[in-house]
């Protein structure tokens, strides 16, 4: 984000964020979920809508090499049960607009919600933290289960890295896109 600066990150109905917003904001939020108790592996599960908050939580929790793992918030309160089953996450990251949806957290997952607000508000400096390696867990993606039980399909940092490099020739991107 460096390199960007003052650049514009993500607009986002009306509001925007450049890349030095977003580095200050992702190393505010990871530090915070290191003080939560969060750690590198510890798989969270995130439950949240399509907002730039999603966005920003996913970043900084890839900052603390923990690995998320993006639950639609569409899916019915029973498909989300079965999906927190089959990923045992260690905490759920549970956006308010959906917590009827979770009514009993698994036993043993730790339930971020209210908190969320403050621990993207932080701007404390993220430090003593290794950052994750390419071949690391980055997140957990559940499968639609078309042909059976939905499955968790690990994806790896440098799976999204090389994405993003991908996306951006194929599409003719550029810095001013």
């Amino acid at each position: 984000g460096a390199a960007r600066g003052d650049a514009c990150f993500l607009w986002h109905r009306g509001r925007s964020w450049s890349y030095a917003d977003l580095g200050a904001l992702t190393d505010g939020a990871a530090a915070a979920f290191v003080r939560l108790g969060l750690r590198r592996g510890d798989r969270v599960a995130l439950l949240m809508p399509n907002a730039p908050e999603a966005i920003f939580t996913w970043l900084a929790l890839a900052k603390i090499g923990a690995v998320t793992a993006p639950i639609h918030p569409q899916l019915t309160a029973t498909e989300i049960a079965a999906a927190l089953a089959c990923l045992e996450p260690e905490a759920l990251i549970l956006d308010a607009s959906l917590a009827e949806r979770v009514p009993h957290p698994p036993p043993g997952t730790r339930l971020i919600g209210p908190e969320l607000t403050q621990v993207l508000s932080s701007r404390d400096p993220l430090a003593g933290v290794d950052p994750p390696g390419p071949d690391d867990a980055a997140d957990i993606l559940m499968t639609s289960g078309t042909t059976g039980r939905p499955k968790g399909v690990v994806q790896s940092h440098r799976t999204y890295v090389l994405t993003g490099e991908a996306f951006t020739r194929w599409l003719g991107l550029t810095p001013d896109d």
